[in-house]
């Protein structure tokens, strides 16, 4: 009986226990939604909410359909949890699936998402924050397949996320970690938040990020910036209100130029007055590879820092100029203070590159190293102002169109902005110059700005060839509008003898003594791409002597100039003037030479004038040198003495009156000089008389016995002293022999000791006791062959020196 009550006692006690189950099962439901719409309103700023409890599990709870308001809608909710005491649970873990917020933004370009305001945290009096709110929180809660609607004037942007977070309310701290995808890129966050503490850690962080998704919003407030490439970024603060560390792999652009800035490290302070900045960056463009390093800090108004610049090589080529250059590094260190105290910007920077090459048209060079060091000024009106010197050293140029070389290069240019006229010289020396593979120079003097794009240099010029040469000279440099200059100097009078005339012409000639003093002066103008020049030349009391020619020439004297120097080329109508030139027995005097040089191998001679046997003798034009090499020169004789003529020309040691016109043309061929019928003759009505003293030489080596001898007898007294009416000489050349012929028509002064034998038919010859014969008219003709052996030496001299 006992047992079967104890049976019922149990049965009747576990149906209770079951009904006390099932009645709290039946009441979960009410009891979590009980929770839920109690604690709601602390972050939910609507009451309009609706969801679905599909399942209700004593750890589980499945809820789907939410809706809060317009704004908030969520796929499903699933809630794990603890119930340890009633009516309160414990959630460990909240899930959320299909979360869709819609935001906008407001006044201040805030994000506001509808229907959905966060809890503010509060002290109470005693400085502790109220923790009601956090202990209702769950351990975890997980967003998955969430997203915001941002809703802006223009657009609509869609931006899925998810989130895990992870709350302690025994330490009041939550850590959440949130995956955005804005524009299908993945962005990361973590955030560690001490409810007493505040915001502990916030990083952002993303990797591969496209950044032509922003161009759109860059454009809106900066024109003309396009962006491009994939970036990594962190940012990262543990107190957002007053410092951030930023990280930037790189930010490429597009536009305004193609660069992109790089490896970016930078911190900001953020108090209340300022925002203080310091950081490096480089800075990348795809034809230079440059590393750009930048540190600043301090504000907006006042600030300094440092920037370097390196680059291992470049080049830049605008048609046919080109820049290359390598081994470049920039340093500079900028203040700036634009306060009410302040002067503006102020910095100090240098600029040092090696092996450098510049190559524009015709002309390169080269320059081993090259800097520029100086200042920057910038003043609180925007007003600039420059300081700086140029150094380069040991630098090369080359022109094949100038066929100049210069090597050996220094350089030391002071330049300043806006004030140019300070009196701060720099210097320049060139060792080594050479024009044509063949003249040498040096160089060296001082520079001066004079002008904001305008240099003055003055200096000497060494010719190594001739170190007693010295120029001096005075250039101005411009570069307003392109390249201009311009440039006069002048020499020194030097002493030049045959041996430095053969270190200038760069080849031996033949053996002739040279003296002579040379000096020049000229000009020279670049502009436009073209080069002008002009020299005038000196020449003063030269003099040559060829030994063994018997040949002087004193009192050489010209000028010439030259109005292109690159060629070189005179002015048509130069003046050689020689005061006396003696050949064995010829005489000349007062030679004048009117020529110009056509271009470094082509001399015209536009007329030669001189006295000859107290006559004047005159030329045509000829060039030289000719193609075939052969050339032909009438000399065109006015009034030459008959007397000085014979002598001169070794027929006869004579004096007396008379003069003789005529033409000799003279032909000079490979070193060969003839005379080719040239013919001299009296003027008709106006006669002279002739001395002649050593006439025996008209019958010298023709035998007694001969018939001429008689006639050639007769002539040669008669030249004795011979008055004549008219004359005339006509002679030619063959091999070295000059052959003369000689017509007289007059009347021998004197009585001749000869007399007339008519059965002989001509003149005899008698001694003292015959009186003779006078003769008053005679008509004598004689033939003579003189050496020309001394002027085939000439011709040849002449050869020599065209070869």
């Amino acid at each position: 009986m006992l047992f079967k009550k104890l049976i019922k006692i149990i049965v009747w006690v576990c149906l209770g226990l079951t009904l006390v189950c099932l009645l709290a099962f039946i009441s979960l439901p009410t009891i979590v939604e009980s929770q839920i719409e109690k604690r709601l309103p602390l972050f939910l700023n609507s009451n309009d909410v609706e969801f679905d409890i599909q399942k209700i599990g004593f750890f589980n709870t499945f809820v789907s359909k939410i809706r809060v308001g317009k704004g908030i809608s969520i796929d499903s909710i699933n809630i794990d949890y603890d119930i340890k005491k009633l009516p309160s649970i414990h959630l460990s873990k909240v899930t959320l699936s299909g979360l869709t917020l819609h935001a906008s933004l407001d006044e201040n370009n805030q994000i506001r998402i509808q229907g959905l305001e966060f809890p503010r945290t509060s002290k109470d009096q005693t400085g502790q924050f109220n923790f009601s709110g956090l202990s209702f929180l769950p351990e975890k809660i997980v967003l998955q397949n969430s997203k915001i609607i941002l809703h802006t004037v223009d657009d609509e942007f869609l931006i899925p996320f998810d989130v895990l977070s992870t709350i302690s309310s025994k330490d009041g701290k939550i850590v959440a970690r949130t995956l955005v995808y804005p524009f299908g890129e993945k962005i990361s966050t973590l955030v560690t938040y001490d409810i007493n503490k505040g915001i502990e850690l916030l990083k952002i962080e993303g990797k591969s990020f496209d950044l032509g998704h922003i161009d759109s919003f860059i454009s809106k407030t900066t024109q003309k910036v396009q962006l491009k490439g994939p970036v990594d970024f962190v940012l990262e603060t543990s107190s957002p209100q007053k410092k951030w560390n930023i990280t930037v792999s790189q930010i490429g652009f597009v536009q305004p130029v193609e660069t992109a800035i790089k490896n970016l490290s930078a911190s900001l302070l953020i108090d209340p007055q300022k925002i203080s900045a310091s950081g490096t960056f480089g800075i990348f463009h795809s034809p230079l590879p440059v590393t750009f390093n930048a540190r600043f800090s301090g504000t907006p108004s006042k600030s300094k820092g440092t920037i370097s610049l390196r680059l291992k090589k470049g080049r830049i080529q605008h048609q046919k100029e080109a820049l290359v250059f390598g081994n470049t590094k920039i340093i500079s260190d900028i203040a700036a203070d634009f306060t009410d105290t302040g002067k503006g910007l102020n910095s100090k920077w240098a600029l040092t590159a090696n092996h450098i090459r510049i190559k524009s048209g015709s002309i390169a060079s080269s320059f081993p190293f090259a800097g520029v060091s100086g200042w920057f000024r910038l003043d609180k009106s925007n007003r600039p102002a420059l300081g700086m010197t140029l150094k380069a050293s040991d630098g090369k140029i080359i022109s094949s169109e100038f066929k100049t070389k210069a090597a050996g290069i220094n350089i030391e240019i002071p330049i300043s902005y806006p004030n140019t006229k300070g009196k701060s010289y720099g210097k320049y020396s060139v060792p080594n110059i050479s024009y044509n593979n063949q003249y040498k120079f040096s160089t060296k003097g001082k520079i001066l700005q004079t002008d904001l794009k305008e240099f003055q240099v003055t200096g000497g010029v060494t010719f190594k060839t001739l170190p007693g040469l010295k120029t001096r000279f005075k250039s101005i440099i411009g570069f307003e509008k392109g390249l201009r200059a311009s440039l006069d100097f002048k020499t020194n009078p030097v002493k030049l003898t045959d041996a430095d005339i053969v270190k200038l012409i760069g080849q031996k000639v033949q053996a002739a003594d040279i003296d002579m003093t040379v000096s020049a002066r000229g000009q020279a103008g670049y502009s436009n791409h073209q080069l002008k020049t002009f020299m005038r030349i000196k020449v003063n009391d030269g003099e040559i002597l060829m030994p063994d020619m018997k040949f002087t020439a004193t009192g050489i004297n010209t000028t010439v100039d030259f109005n292109d120097l690159l060629v070189p080329e005179s002015v048509p109508g130069q003046i050689l003037t020689i005061d006396a030139i003696e050949m064995d027995k010829i005489k000349i005097n007062d030679a004048k030479v009117r020529f110009s040089i056509e271009d470094a191998r082509t001399l015209l001679v536009e007329n030669i004038r001189f006295k000859w046997c107290n006559g004047l003798v005159s030329t045509e034009s000829i060039r030289i040198p000719q193609d075939n090499k052969t050339y032909s020169l009438n000399l065109h004789c006015d009034r030459l003495e008959l007397a000085q003529l014979l002598k001169q020309m070794g027929a006869f040691h004579a004096e007396g009156t008379g003069t003789l016109n005529g033409r000799i043309p003279v032909i000079y061929s490979d070193g060969n000089i003839s005379f080719d019928n040239g013919f001299l003759f009296s003027t008709p009505g106006s006669g002279g008389k002739i001395i002649i003293e050593n006439s025996d030489m008209i019958t010298a080596g023709i035998p007694m016995d001969n018939p001429q001898f008689a006639q050639l007898d007769l002539a040669q007294e008669a030249l004795k002293e011979f008055e004549y009416k008219w004359a005339k000489l006509v002679f030619h050349t063959f091999e070295d022999t000059l052959y003369v012929n000689m017509e007289l028509d007059g009347k021998p002064s004197n009585v001749l000791p000869f007399e007339y034998r008519k059965e002989l038919g001509g003149f005899i010859r008698v001694d003292a006791s015959s009186p003779g014969s006078h003769f008053q008219g005679i008509k004598l003709d004689v033939n003579l062959k003189l050496p020309f052996n001394e002027v085939m030496k000439f011709g040849n001299k002449i050869k020599s020196v065209f070869n």
